[in-house]
């Protein structure tokens, strides 16, 4: 089942991933080339390279589902149902969780603006979406078995000695699908395992 799930997700840039699945998920759409109408759509905050409503629009029909933090929420045309953290929501046979994602030591994603990561359940598996966060005290609550990371938490597990070394990771029920991500990377792709880049249809190592 985890390499269903994984074979299903596709990186389409910065933050942003399709789950081209039933249902089709958009996380964070931004500078989409690869167009599906979406089932459910998904905002951590509003910086324009996680919220972008004409991404939006490119994919959203009139039963798509569309949740996000509040501050997106009011850039989005509605109907958009707008989540804190701790909050879950049911869509269809799927359940979201928003978690917490905010930044430690910067000014950058303050913790009281209440910005989001999700995760996902599909297939009976858990997906993590971090969004832009730093390894923060509630990812060790975390129980979830795909992880989406920005590079910065890859380096820390790195650091703590790979999948299994921190408490985040030892959380995860397949600690080798960790996953991660980085958009600010020089324009190269710095990504690992087996999600494909939107376009490309490969696996990216």
């Amino acid at each position: 089942m985890l390499e269903k799930v994984l074979e299903k997700l596709l990186w389409s840039g910065h933050s942003s991933f399709i789950y081209e699945g039933e249902p089709l998920i958009y996380f964070d759409p931004f500078a989409l080339h690869r167009l599906r109408r979406a089932d459910i759509i998904l905002v951590g905050h509003d910086h324009p390279r996680h919220c972008s409503p004409a991404d939006i629009d490119k994919v959203r029909r009139a039963p798509t589902v569309i949740l996000a933090d509040e501050h997106s929420a009011r850039h989005i045309a509605p109907p958009v149902i707008s989540m804190t953290p701790g909050q879950q929501e049911t869509i269809g046979n799927v359940l979201i969780e928003a978690v917490p994602a905010y930044n430690l030591h910067t000014s950058f994603h303050q913790q009281r603006k209440a910005y989001l990561g999700f995760i996902v359940t599909l297939e009976g598996l858990r997906l993590y979406h971090a969004g832009d966060t730093d390894f923060i005290p509630e990812m060790h609550d975390l129980k979830v078995d795909i992880a989406l990371l920005d590079f910065r938490l890859h380096r820390h597990e790195r650091r703590r000695g790979g999948p299994g070394g921190s408490g985040f990771a030892r959380s995860c029920s397949h600690p080798h699908a960790l996953r991660h991500r980085l958009w600010h990377s020089g324009g190269r792709p710095a990504f690992q395992g087996a999600v494909r880049r939107q376009g490309k249809g490969r696996d990216l190592v």
